[in-house]
């Protein structure tokens, strides 16, 4: 840089230092720079390690193979730091991974590589013996984590036949694995913690509610091509793979799981919650449209505390959905939930002027109904300080 050229040119000059390394440091930098600039969340320091040290089609991790964070570091050239607190790996600037970012082609198939590690590690026999009871990570797996949460996410965007070929070994017998309820709680709190947290297992997750998840299309083709699933099951919080692709907003997935014909889009989870109320509530507009077009799906079902798919989206702002469903003539503008709270005093109280303008304009709906305690629309925008709302409303 000192010599008249610019940040890219610095980067670019390392990199091509760091490949040219003798024996395995060149192919560990790139690995490295690789793992950091492609993951889905900072990397912990044993994390890191672990991931370089599995090695493709083995079916146990060699302790031996697991690289010291500083023989890491050394291989980067400066390009790769540990935070204060020692605990996460870090690229040196932002700047560096708007480089990478640019230049993708030092990472040829990253996210299929990514997933094939992972999906490796939890194939491992000493992964697949831990209880399926676990909630944290234990200290002698500290990759199980990582490739719990993520495998799925790194399949979906580029997916091989051999990683395919991989997760659909893990997905056999799924919810006895320990993966599954590691990666369910990432959902801690929705649908329902004390659900989750009182489940002794994992009981129902199945591999198929597993990919459902993930949104892998092509995972899913080949597990229902496999064997015999039951895809309307429940798992221990009432989910189907349905609801589970709903929730997530993959749309592909829905598309394929209706198209079976034997999916029904009218099963609810525990808490009386539908496919078109999930989506509704999620804003996931393609998968609403995608539901009602099944005869089946009920456009105005309410969940178990009485919330409406147009009570969800209003409250949640979701202009497209509320217009969309004011379209259907089963839709009741004015329903309310088990608060007395319509679609207009979830919009209302949340703030969301434009839909408060949009149910205004729609003839059946009352802007005077209260809720349970006497309050008003109007209350519940004074309340929490729309003042936008407020005018309108008066």
């Amino acid at each position: 840089m000192t010599n008249g050229l610019g940040m890219g040119d610095a980067y670019a000059a390392t990199l091509s230092r760091i490949m040219e390394q003798d024996g395995d440091k060149g192919r560990l930098g790139i690995e490295v720079l690789m793992w950091i600039s492609r993951s889905e969340r900072p990397l912990r320091v044993e994390e890191l390690c672990y991931a370089l040290a599995i090695e493709k089609d083995s079916t146990e991790l060699d302790p031996q193979n697991v690289p010291a964070i500083g023989t890491l570091l050394n291989c980067c050239l400066g390009l790769v730091a540990v935070d204060e607190e020692g605990s996460r790996v870090r690229l040196i600037h932002l700047t560096l991974q708007e480089y990478l970012n640019g230049h993708s082609h030092h990472f040829d198939s990253a996210h299929s590589k990514m997933a094939e590690v992972c999906l490796t590690y939890l194939s491992f026999q000493s992964i697949k013996d831990l209880p399926p009871t676990l909630l944290v990570s234990p200290p002698q797996a500290p990759f199980l984590e990582y490739a719990s949460y993520y495998w799925g996410v790194h399949a979906r965007k580029e997916l091989t036949e051999r990683t395919k070929s991989l997760a659909l070994q893990l997905l056999d017998r799924y919810d006895h694995h320990a993966s599954a309820k590691l990666l369910l709680r990432k959902q801690w709190g929705w649908p329902c913690q004390t659900h989750y947290q009182n489940a002794r297992s994992t009981s129902g997750f199945t591999g198929l509610h597993a990919v459902a998840y993930f949104g892998v299309e092509e995972v899913v083709m080949a597990l229902l091509r496999s064997s015999d699933w039951e895809v309307n099951g429940k798992d221990f919080i009432g989910f189907t793979p349905l609801l589970w692709a709903v929730r997530n907003g993959h749309e592909g997935v829905c598309k394929l799981l209706l198209e079976l014909g034997d999916v029904d889009p009218k099963i609810t989870d525990n808490e009386g919650r539908t496919p078109p109320s999930v989506a509704s509530e999620n804003g996931h507009m393609g998968i609403v449209k995608l539901l009602f077009e099944c005869k089946e799906a009920n456009p105005d079902s309410p969940s178990g505390d009485g919330k409406t798919p147009l009570s969800l989206a209003a409250g949640n702002g979701h202009k497209d959905i509320v217009k969309l469903l004011l379209q259907c003539k089963e839709v009741n503008p004015d329903s309310s939930d088990k608060y007395g709270q319509t679609p207009l005093w979830k919009a209302a109280g949340s703030g969301h002027g434009d839909i408060v303008k949009l149910l205004l304009q729609h003839k059946e709906v009352n802007p005077t109904l209260s809720n349970n305690d006497g309050q008003t629309p109007l209350f519940g925008a004074a309340w929490n300080g729309h003042d936008g709302i407020v005018k309108l409303l008066l």
